[in-house]
């Protein structure tokens, strides 16, 4: 006998309608960044996204940790992740 398990799909969001993105170019991401680091609405915002839940828990660890993830693309975080 086959069970078949059916999961239904719902988009959560759009990130360029989200964060107001003419495309998904490094440099457009690059300016989301910017608006994340701040402010601390837009960030929020980006949690909840983030974590799928209307309020997520991360501390500053967290919030520092996923910034950083956001700019890199490179072995060196140093270089990249903002201080705050």
């Amino acid at each position: 006998m086959i069970t078949w398990i059916i999961s239904l799909w719902e988009k959560l969001y759009s990130a360029k309608e989200a964060y107001g993105m003419t495309d998904l170019s490094p440099i457009s991401w690059n300016k989301v960044i910017q608006k994340l680091i701040k402010s601390d609405k837009k960030r929020q915002q980006f949690y909840k996204y983030a974590f799928r839940n209307s309020s997520p828990h991360c501390d500053t660890t967290c919030e520092l940790q996923l910034m950083c993830n956001l700019r890199m693309g490179h072995h060196n975080s140093t270089l990249y992740c903002p201080t705050f």
